[in-house]
């Protein structure tokens, strides 16, 4: 009985463990084979969500107090930025907490959704 939970047990984490973040890609290229543009932004940090829309051919770039609209077939290509910075009021609240405030009171966007056009 003990070895067929066990076995039961190690299937499901082999299963888990393949098919998980750590997984290997099913896909791959090198670098060297692909024509890669880089979108960045003098002062802007931590771009770390992502938002495609097809029906308006944009890619939407979720940043530290920013967002962008960026080309879909053309990263390099800002199409609008909204600027999303902390007011004074709030980062010296912030300030007088205790945090940081290069990194705890800066607006981080981490969701990006679509509401309506």
């Amino acid at each position: 009985m003990g070895f067929g939970v066990l076995g039961v047990f190690l299937g499901l984490l082999l299963e888990v463990s393949t098919h998980g973040p750590h997984a290997v890609p099913r896909t791959s290229w090198r670098h060297q084979d692909l024509d890669l543009m880089e979108f960045s932004e003098p002062g802007i940090f931590n771009y770390s969500t992502l938002l495609l829309s097809e029906k308006k051919d944009a890619l939407y770039v979720g940043a530290r107090e920013a967002i962008f609209e960026l080309s879909k077939k053309n990263v390099t290509v800002r199409n609008n930025k909204v600027q999303w910075t902390v007011a004074e009021n709030p980062m010296t609240m912030c300030m007088l907490k205790g945090k940081s405030k290069e990194r705890d009171c800066l607006n981080y966007i981490r969701v990006l959704q679509v509401v309506d056009d």
